[in-house]
């Protein structure tokens, strides 16, 4: 893949530095620098192709990888220049971005005087008010999130090493070359793992990683856990393939090819490089459509754009070149009409739609940005810190979603919410810095060599702004490194092209011996101390997420269990569920051994050390349960804390060291985090342990709300805990507000409240979609009164929108609802209404077509029947709806004899 249509410079043209470290390091051991310069180039080459592998680096696993490599890459590096006393230029511009955004985000977790916190970070005293102050101490960072924001600014520490030391190890164009190459074909490798992963798949990652809720069948992701970070990811690596390729178009071929050997096989050559550019373009195109990733094909054509405008300006786009930019589509359509051509042609489609609402259909975007934005507001100075997204967003978020949005989905409005306007105003001047050196390496390139160059990383640095649009592309280490080492190098060709030397003499380096051991000392602690903040996290990641795919595994026992008919059954089911639980303590004990500082999994072990001291009690002689021995231990009023122990040893025995455990997990969890607001309800369980009463489950209890307004599960809690107290007024309050909102709680409330309410008040107080409709008439079936049909029927009836259609298994709903709430010209004419908007449906036509045959009305029928046996004839209902028809119809003929 070579990108130059012209010779590199000349030996003799080289400056030492462009030669290596090999010649200037003789006085020296000459393999050393050698050695180190190799070491250096093969961890970059881990950052491009081995770090991606573990899940794109969102895995922290991946994290650690990728700061490992960094460290070495930056330590190796600056050894080898004190070796060979060679300080190679940098960019004063470049380092203060990165050592601005450093500082920032470390003065989110310094911790600073009360009075300060005021004044920079009002919002503290709203969400952390001195009521629980017992279990919160006052609050002295500015992040609420410090561990979070640790590790975040672990990783800034580590993109900083990688800027500042592939800037210095970029030394000339050839080396710029050289890096894109690596990057256009780091991006062609990952578009043949994604295909070959797509059509040979197992549904698991590298065909052997399993990932909760992902799968690998449905679109091609490589090893992202996201199809749209895979897509941005070959997007990135696309336009310097597309540079090489109009480059080697636009090699002379020579004019003698006829009479000389050379000519004849350089123009092979080329022939055969174009040709293999070619496939390469083809299969990142074909991956990137085959991802479904609108945001991907939107930063494919930002990328497309400028390299196409910045390739005509450099007259890199002939009559040849347009002829094969065309046949490269074809050849493309081709292959999207041999796999996948409807599915990606619906999706992109939905881009050309001019609603916003084809777009994001359940306006999970516009929610969460909106989400931001209030925090944003709120934030001030500072932001909620680093790494505090999900934390802080649920506070703001007044249409919840049932997914948790650990980013923006927009990277400006992360930055904004998490680290406020100083971290805009760092955004605003890295972006002015970007388009200083995109103009000044396109206006003082030499030729149209370097002026390409220099355009495919603009390209790529557009596509990544266009995309932060719309995705947290930024906040995928993949991508992030992938981009950084592409404004790497731009900066350089910035500098290349107006400058003709790119190292200080080596008698500056000399008289400054401090200068090497200051840089290699700086550098060793920074990584040093990268990789220690990393090392938890990344050995956490995979325990942690086998206790995600257990949890998962136990949600799908529980469903189970809601349909089980035997008493058999549900006792296979609670022996599973046991060994479940068993599982999850296990993983989560594993995470918190490797990773003390991982709030939510001390949160989830507090939960379910309490889960196992209730199912202990159960099986016990004495079957009272964490909130009876909360009640009880707050009624009696122990004087000292021996005597609550020694209370408890006796009434509960060994089963005591759950709640101890489960005590000190939850306090720990909530002064690493304490915008966890179920959190507050678990420590409401067993605050009593604490020398706490009555007034604090209820402070407790208002803490939740105020850091979890828009929580169902949240809502529901509480509103559990006004309806032990006797308050319904305050429990229907919350448990409407809960209701609205998507989760398991909402079966929660039908279930305590059908049996007791009429289906008429249930519908008129808590207003249940369609989603939640299901349950409701389960559960009002279930009692058997007829009157509660019938009014579901009529509430679904009347909620049917009148101007966007229903789902093809609502309309089936209603119908039947209708139906069997003796409603049958409605449930005819609803079966009539949803035909008309999947008039292909089978289900429909048939259901319609069996419902007219048992009300008689066998001319409305027939067309229906006889569709549906054309369309499955071996459909056996259908079948018997054709002989009731045909059996009717015979009984009702005269016989020949009466006339």
């Amino acid at each position: 893949m070579n990108f130059s249509a012209t010779p590199a410079s000349s030996p003799a043209q080289r400056t030492r530095s462009e030669r290596g470290w090999g010649r200037s390091s003789q006085t020296f051991e000459p393999w050393l620098p050698k050695v180190l310069l190799q070491t250096v180039d093969l961890g970059l080459l881990g950052v491009l192709f081995l770090a991606p592998l573990f899940l794109g680096g969102r895995h922290d696993l991946g994290r650690l990888v990728l700061v490992v490599l960094i460290a070495l890459v930056a330590i190796a590096w600056h050894v080898g220049q004190a070796l060979v006393k060679e300080a190679v230029t940098s960019s004063k511009l470049v380092n203060a971005l990165a050592i601005g955004a450093a500082l920032v985000v470390l003065l989110q977790i310094v911790p600073l005087p009360p009075s300060w916190i005021s004044v920079i970070a009002p919002r503290h005293a709203e969400l952390l008010p001195s009521e629980v102050g017992f279990v919160v101490p006052p609050w002295r960072t500015l992040s609420l999130t410090p561990a979070s924001t640790e590790t975040s600014l672990a990783m800034i520490v580590a993109y900083g090493l990688l800027c500042t030391t592939v800037l210095q190890r970029l030394r000339s164009v050839a080396d710029v070359e050289l890096l894109l190459k690596a990057i256009g074909v780091a991006s062609l490798s990952m578009a043949v793992l994604g295909l070959l992963q797509y059509f040979f798949s197992n549904g698991k990652f590298l065909w052997f990683y399993e990932v909760v809720n992902r799968t690998t069948q449905h679109y091609a992701s490589g090893s992202f856990t996201n199809r749209n970070h895979f897509a941005h990811f070959l997007v990135l690596g696309l336009a310097p393939i597309i540079t090489g390729l109009l480059l080697a178009w636009k090699s002379p071929k020579g004019a003698s090819s006829g009479r000389s050997l050379r000519a004849r096989t350089g123009s092979q050559q080329s022939n055969w490089q174009v040709a293999g550019l070619l496939i390469a373009v083809a299969l990142i195109g074909f991956a990137i459509f085959l991802t479904m990733s609108r945001g991907g094909v939107i930063a494919l054509a930002a990328s497309l754009l400028v390299t196409m405008i910045l390739c005509y300006r450099a007259r890199l786009l002939g009559t040849e070149q347009l002829l094969g930019i065309a046949i490269l589509i074809a050849v493309l359509f081709g292959m999207l009409t041999a796999h996948g051509y409807e599915r990606v042609s619906g999706r992109l489609d939905l881009l050309a739609n001019s609603s916003i609402d084809a777009v994001d259909s359940q306006s999970a975007r516009r929610d969460i940005w909106a989400a931001n934005l209030s925090a944003i507001e709120s934030g001030g100075l500072a932001g909620a810190g680093a790494g505090s997204h999900a934390s802080i967003y649920p506070v703001y978020m007044n249409s919840p979603h049932e997914v948790c949005f650990t980013h923006a989905e927009n990277g400006y409005l992360q930055i904004a919410t998490e680290c406020g306007y100083l971290g805009v105003c760092l955004l605003v001047v890295a972006f002015l810095a970007v388009c200083f050196y995109s103009f000044r390496a396109l206006r003082y390139a030499p030729d149209s060599r370097h002026f390409v160059l220099a355009g495919c990383t603009i390209a790529g640095l557009a596509a990544s702004a266009v995309h932060s649009l719309f995705d947290f592309v930024w906040y995928i280490p993949a991508c992030a490194a992938m981009t950084l080492l592409l404004l790497t190098c731009l900066v350089r060709l910035s500098q290349l092209h107006v400058q003709s030397a790119c190292t200080t003499p080596a008698s500056n380096a000399y008289r400054n011996a401090s200068h090497w051991f200051g840089q290699i000392a700086v550098t060793a602690l920074a990584g040093g101390w990268v990789v220690m903040t990393m090392w938890g996290p990344g050995w956490a990641a995979v325990p942690w997420n086998n206790y995600l795919i257990a949890s998962h595994a136990r949600g799908l026992e529980v469903q189970k269990r809601l349909g089980s008919k035997t008493e058999a059954e549900r006792d296979l089911i609670d022996e599973a569920l046991q060994m479940h639980d068993a599982t999850m303590i296990s993983k989560l004990q594993h995470v918190v051994q490797h990773d003390s500082r991982h709030a939510e999994a001390h949160l989830r072990l507090a939960k379910l050390y309490l889960r196992k001291f209730d199912a202990l009690q159960q099986a016990s002689d004495n079957q009272i349960y964490a909130e009876g021995i909360r009640d009880a231990a707050i009624a009696s009023k122990f004087e000292t804390q021996e005597a609550l122990v020694t209370w408890l040893k006796l009434a509960v025995g060994e089963n005591t060291r759950w709640l101890l455990r489960a005590n000190a997990h939850i306090r720990y969890a909530l002064r690493l985090n304490p915008l966890l607001g179920e959190g507050y309800l678990v420590l409401g369980q067993v605050c009593y342990l604490n020398g706490h009463g009555d007034e604090a489950v209820s402070a407790l209890a208002d803490q939740a709300l105020r850091v979890r307004p828009y929580s169902g599960k949240v809502l529901y809690s509480v509103g559990r805990q006004e309806l032990l107290s006797g308050n319904w007024d305050r429990t229907l309050e919350l448990w409407t507000t809960a209701f609205a909102i998507a989760g398991p709680h909402q079966q929660h409330i039908i279930t305590h409240l059908t049996a007791q309410l009429p289906a008429q008040i249930f519908c008129e107080t808590f207003h249940p979609d369609w989603k939640s409709l299901s349950a409701v008439e389960k559960a009002y079936r279930n009692l058997t009164r007829p009157e509660d049909l019938t009014a579901l029927a009529n509430y679904a009836t009347e909620m049917r929108p009148p101007a966007e259609g229903l789902l093809m298994r609502q309309w089936l709903r209603l119908s039947i609802l209708q139906r069997d709430a003796g409603l049958i010209e409605s449930s005819l004419k609803t079966l009539q209404f949803a035909i008309k908007e999947y008039p292909y449906a089978y289900e429909l036509r048939a259901c319609l077509a069996r419902d007219l045959v048992t009300d008689k009305r066998f001319t409305e029928a027939e067309p229906l029947l006889r569709w549906c046996s054309l369309q499955r004839p071996d459909d056996a209902r259908t079948a018997r709806a054709i002989d009731r028809m045909t059996e009717a119809r015979l009984a009702r003929k005269p016989s020949a004899g009466t006339h």
